[in-house]
């Protein structure tokens, strides 16, 4: 995406029942307008009015969020069935390019999201879904993997005792 057809920024924080949104426009020191939504699909339907109220244009916005697991798959597809640029980043790779912050809640969390949308665009990756059964697939490797994990922490104490 080049930085000319982008005209905001956003930054999502998503969690499970709600997500927080923080706008601003691409350029330095703008002014930024936050919201909150319920993560469900009557939720979207108010945060396009809201995004209509503060004349914000999803095909002229970059949507950066966090991977959060499930809980942003649905906003994802919503966004981008709205032909929106999405990019989905690791929290990781986030928190590590902002240095030590103090405060935590969702709505600072997602204006910390959209400050590093707006310093890193030049290495936005717009986010492809995956093919509905590779993506099941990789649900299920994951969760064998947690499931041993379980297994290992549940087996622990019973080596503990026999020994």
């Amino acid at each position: 995406m080049q930085k000319k057809e982008i005209k905001f920024i956003a930054g999502i924080d998503v969690s499970k029942k709600t997500f927080d949104i923080s706008v601003g426009s691409n350029e330095p020191e703008a002014k930024v307008t936050k919201a909150h939504f319920v993560n469900n699909l009557k939720g979207y339907d108010g945060f396009t009015s809201w995004l209509k109220e503060q004349d914000i244009v999803l095909k002229n916005t970059l949507f950066c969020l966090e991977n959060t697991g499930i809980y942003h798959r649905l906003l994802v597809q919503f966004l981008q069935s709205k032909k929106a640029s999405v990019w989905v980043e690791t929290p990781v790779q986030i928190k590590w390019s902002l240095g030590i912050q103090r405060g935590k809640n969702d709505s600072v969390d997602s204006e910390r999201i959209m400050i590093y949308a707006f310093r890193n665009q030049d290495k936005a990756k717009i986010y492809e879904t995956k093919h509905r059964i590779l993506q099941q697939i990789a649900d299920y490797l994951s969760l064998r993997s947690r499931l041993k994990d379980c297994v290992k922490a549940l087996k622990m104490p019973v080596k503990s005792f026999c020994q």
